[in-house]
């Protein structure tokens, strides 16, 4: 049995987007949970006069090498049959638009849940 669910959202003033998508599968005795979510977050908005002063901010930007973070959290718990890997980045784009610059903060976050299916137990 598959089971998949899909979302986008959007919020009011349109400075936020949100995609999410969740897979549910079964066979053979497992059961598997993925997420996937990405969110887009308008942070600031910046206008230039010239397309010199756009090539300059991100020429400085570039030079700045921010790196984006990374979270990596792996959990087995083989009592009750489970594992647990997340995995998560948060980093920043710039979009161009004409004359001006969108600076998004981006979040992208995975989540995978592997479990055993517990047989039932026969009373005799």
């Amino acid at each position: 049995m598959r089971e998949l669910l899909l979302k986008n959202m959007v919020s009011k003033d349109k400075k936020r987007s949100e995609l999410f998508l969740f897979e549910h599968f079964e066979k053979d005795g497992f059961i598997q949970d993925f997420e996937k979510k990405t969110v887009y977050h308008v942070t600031d908005i910046l206008q230039f006069t010239d397309t010199v002063d756009i090539e300059l901010f991100l020429a400085q930007k570039k030079k700045e090498n921010k790196p984006v973070q990374t979270f990596i959290v792996k959990h087995r718990d083989t009592r009750h049959g489970v594992n647990k890997f997340v995995y998560k980045v948060i980093g920043e784009q710039y979009v161009i638009l004409a004359d001006k610059v969108f600076i998004l903060q981006v979040t992208q976050s995975i989540k995978r849940t592997v479990r055993v299916k517990k047989p039932l137990l026969k009373n005799a």
